[in-house]
Formats: C-alpha cells, sequence, structure tokens
C-alpha cells in the first residue's frame, strides 16, 4: 500500500511493494521512482516494524528508478504491520505492508488490525488487545490526522462491556487492555469490534468464569456426526467439543465396528476447545452400523453412523408450487439431548421414553453417565444401574449382568439382553474417581427399552454427584 507524501509540489516518491501480505523467509520487494528529473542520486530507507523498533539503509536511483529488498527472519519474526519510509531531502513517501503467520488467508491488507494475546481466558485475567492502523493522510498539504480508534467488546447477548479509544504511537501502532472481573465476565465468547475511520476488524475470544454457578459442569466431550446415514465413498464429518472451556491439545479418534478397529487417528483441539475430523467410507464398506469414539484423558464419548446403499428420499418442492410447511419456522432438529448434572442423592429415577415434539417423534438411542467421587472415596462409592424390567446392568451385587471394566483386548463393550432387546453397554468399571458408563442397542435401527429405570449411588455418607445424558434421535 502506498502513502505518498508531496510537501513541495516539486519531486514526487512514487513507491510500492510487489504484494501486501507477506509470510516468515519471503522477500519483500519495494520498487519505486521520482516524479520529474532530480541531482539527488540517493535515497534513505528506513523499515519501521510493529514494536517501533527501526533499520535505516539507502538505495541508489538509476535513470530516477530504485529497487530495494527486504527478507522476512525466519527466527525472532514480528508479525503486524510493517512501514517502510522513503526520503528524500525534499520529500517522503510511506508504504504499508503486513508480516502474517498465514499469509494465503489475507492477501489484501487491512487500514486497522488487531491481535489478542490468547483465545481462552479465565475470569480475573487480562485480555491484551493490540494492533496497528496505515494512518490517514488529508488535505494537499500531506498532514497525518492523528485520529484514534475505537474499540468495543460485546458479549454473547450483543451487550457493550468495554470500550477504549487507546492512543497511537508514531508507527500506528496502539494497545489496550480489558479486565475480565469476576462476575461481570459470564463463560461464554466475547467480539472485539475496533474501528478506524470507516474500516473494521474484529477478534473473539471466550471466557472460563470459574466462579460461575456452572463450574461444578462435568468437563466432559460432546461430539457429533453431520449425518446419520452415508453411502460407501461419502464423507463423514465428525465435530465435537468440550464441555467447559479449557486447554486441550490432542484427541483419539477412533472408528470401529463390531468391535473392529477402522480408523484410529490424533485430531488437535483448535483455541476454543472444538475437533474436526473427515472421515471417507471406504467404497467396499460393509452395510451396517459403525462408533465412532472420542478419547482425552478426561472423557470418552461415542457416537453411531450408519452405512447403506440406499439414502433415504429428499422432499423438494417443484418448482412454482408453495411447501405446505411453514417457511418461517425452524427446522426440527434431528437429535435431542437431555442431560441432567450434579445429582447428590443416593436413589436416581429416571425415566426413558419417546418424545413428541414438533409433530416429530423422538426415540431414546444412547444413555450415559458419569459419576464423581471425591479422591479417597473411590472404592467406598459404587454404581448401580437397574432397567424397567428389573435387570440390574451394572452393579457390584452377584445378580449384576457387568460388574467390572468391559475393556477386554480390543472390544469395549458388553452385549446384555433386556427383554428382547440386545444392548451394548460400557462400563469404566468401579473404583476410579470418575465412574463412567455407556449404553446403547446393539442394532442401529434398536431403541433403549422405555420404562422407569433407576439408578443407585451406593455409598454412606460420602460426597458424589452424578450426571447423566439421554440422546434421541428422530424417527424417519
Amino acid at each position: 500500500m502506498e502513502d505518498s507524501l508531496d510537501r513541495t509540489g516539486g519531486v514526487k516518491i512514487i513507491a510500492s511493494t510487489d504484494k501486501e501480505v507477506y509470510g516468515v523467509d519471503e522477500k519483500v520487494i519495494l520498487t519505486g521512482g521520482v516524479s520529474t528529473f532530480t541531482a539527488q542520486s540517493s535515497y534513505t530507507i528506513k523499515l519501521t516494524d510493529p514494536n517501533g523498533k527501526t533499520t535505516q539503509s539507502g538505495v541508489t536511483l538509476d535513470k530516477g528508478q530504485f529497487l530495494w529488498t527486504w527478507t522476512v527472519p525466519a527466527r525472532g519474526t514480528v508479525y503486524g504491520l510493517y512501514k517502510i519510509t522513503v526520503s528524500s531531502d525534499s520529500d517522503d513517501a510511506n508504504v504499508f505492508f503486513k508480516v502474517s503467520k498465514d499469509p494465503e488467508s489475507e492477501p489484501k491488507l487491512q487500514p486497522i488490525m488487531i491481535e489478542i494475546d490468547k483465545d481462552v481466558y479465565n475470569s480475573g485475567e487480562n485480555v491484551i488487545i493490540s494492533g496497528s492502523v496505515i494512518k490517514q493522510v488529508s488535505g494537499t498539504e500531506g498532514l497525518v490526522v492523528n485520529l484514534k480508534p475505537e474499540i468495543i467488546v460485546k458479549n454473547e447477548k450483543n451487550k457493550e462491556v468495554f470500550k477504549a479509544s487507546p492512543d497511537l504511537g508514531a508507527d500506528g501502532g496502539f494497545k489496550t487492555s480489558v479486565k475480565l472481573v469476576t462476575g461481570v465476565f459470564k463463560t461464554g465468547q466475547y467480539k472485539i469490534s475496533a474501528k478506524y475511520y470507516d474500516v473494521k476488524d474484529q477478534a473473539v475470544f471466550k471466557v472460563d468464569d470459574r466462579f460461575s454457578i456452572g463450574k461444578d459442569i462435568p468437563l466432559v466431550l460432546l461430539m457429533e456426526t453431520d449425518r446419520e446415514k452415508y453411502l460407501p465413498g461419502e464423507m463423514v464429518k465428525i465435530t465435537g467439543k468440550t464441555s467447559r472451556i479449557i486447554s486441550v491439545f490432542d484427541i483419539d479418534v477412533k472408528i470401529t465396528k463390531d468391535d473392529v478397529l477402522l480408523s484410529d487417528a490424533t485430531v488437535k483441539f483448535d483455541g476454543l476447545g472444538s475437533f474436526h475430523y473427515d472421515y471417507t467410507v471406504p467404497q467396499n464398506a460393509n452395510l451396517g452400523n459403525y462408533i465412532v469414539e472420542a478419547d482425552t484423558d478426561f472423557d470418552t464419548t461415542t457416537v453411531m453412523y450408519e452405512v447403506v446403499n440406499e439414502l433415504p428420499p429428499e422432499i423438494i418442492t417443484p418448482p412454482g408450487e408453495e411447501p405446505t410447511t411453514d417457511t418461517n419456522k425452524p427446522a426440527a432438529p434431528k437429535k435431542l439431548t437431555d442431560v441432567v448434572n450434579r445429582i447428590t442423592y443416593s436413589s436416581i429415577p429416571i425415566t426413558i421414553e419417546s418424545k413428541n415434539v414438533e409433530e416429530k417423534i423422538y426415540v431414546p438411542k444412547l444413555l450415559e453417565g458419569t459419576l464423581r467421587v471425591n479422591v479417597g472415596d473411590e472404592s467406598k462409592v459404587n454404581i448401580k444401574v437397574t432397567a424397567d424390567d428389573g435387570t440390574c446392568l451394572i452393579g457390584q451385587d452377584v445378580d449384576c449382568k457387568i460388574t467390572k471394566s468391559t475393556r477386554e483386548g480390543s472390544s469395549l463393550y458388553k452385549i446384555v439382553k433386556v427383554g428382547d432387546t440386545d444392548l451394548k453397554i460400557r462400563y469404566s468399571g468401579h473404583g476410579t474417581k470418575l465412574e463412567k458408563f455407556t449404553i446403547l442397542p446393539e442394532d442401529g435401527d434398536g431403541t433403549i427399552p422405555e420404562g422407569d429405570w433407576n439408578v443407585e449411588i451406593v455409598k454412606d455418607k460420602q460426597i458424589s454427584r452424578f450426571y447423566y445424558k439421554i440422546s434421541y434421535t428422530s424417527r424417519e
């Protein structure tokens, strides 16, 4: 970007770079010339980095033209807005460019740019907002107008919670900070808007309010696929996130069928606690149900999808015909989830039944439970899960179907029959700080038997917290 200042009405310097945004180890090429003949044979080049540090060199004119290069260092790289100042005895010209970590994603230079020091903060911390602007030139005299940028932070309800107008440095840089006051900045996402003249830039960050009411929500994984049925050769898009905002590095994602491992990948979390993984169903894949398992140090979760030879037909409205449904009405979701947190008492009745929502039937497909106990109480507190027909599925009693961890070799589940339904059950085993179980039908088209189930926390006076989740899918 070129910014020439002609204060004399005489010789004017004209300069530009070969592009506006560069990456590490790339060469910045500056070319230029003068508008009329000049007796001056060399000009001064001054490079100012985003921190205000300057480096000075010179350039020789050849028939009124000049060329200057600089390579972005591979070590100790300073990212942000740079300024090249070309100076003669009577004129100055400023040229701006940016050094970016990902130059492919931002080929154009913006007049204002902001950055934050990280993506996720705890309550009580400071958000450091730094940035730079390309100062505007006003009038015919080449005067630089020192207008301050406006920084506004809004919460998820679009309510303004912070506002500042930081001073600009001589190089156009600025910095301000936001104190994340406990109780004011609740857990959630916040948007930073920076405005300079009519140009804007934005950034987002998340806050984990450790002192909020929801601090005891268990740290668990949430995961889903973009569809429930796929054809061979199609791509399964798997996405997930953590229930609370934390710093997580990676997650192990496995895909199995009938306890046979088909795919095992390590996937990186992004800065906001989410992950994405795409898996292509092989062309020769067997039809039937597949299980996706995501595993970290603190939790494991599963989701199912089905490979079919024909997808359900889509309902398409012919051209010229009005749809019979209300187009302003949002489409009913394919999945529903009931989550109940922090149950401290011993006997926990759980009613499992179909739901009728928006004229659509949702059937129970998954029951997951987590028991959290204090350190030292692991062997004194146990869980007992009983189905509607009285079958003890999990527990330490002699009549319970599962009394220890179901993980044996490559197998994660054990098959237990309740009535006419075969259930796949996964259990962590007792004596752990987090005792967990997952129950789902072995048949992908099946459901969990409906009725009044019961979870009993076998304990004396120990403190425990039980959490459970029931997932439902719509019946086509």
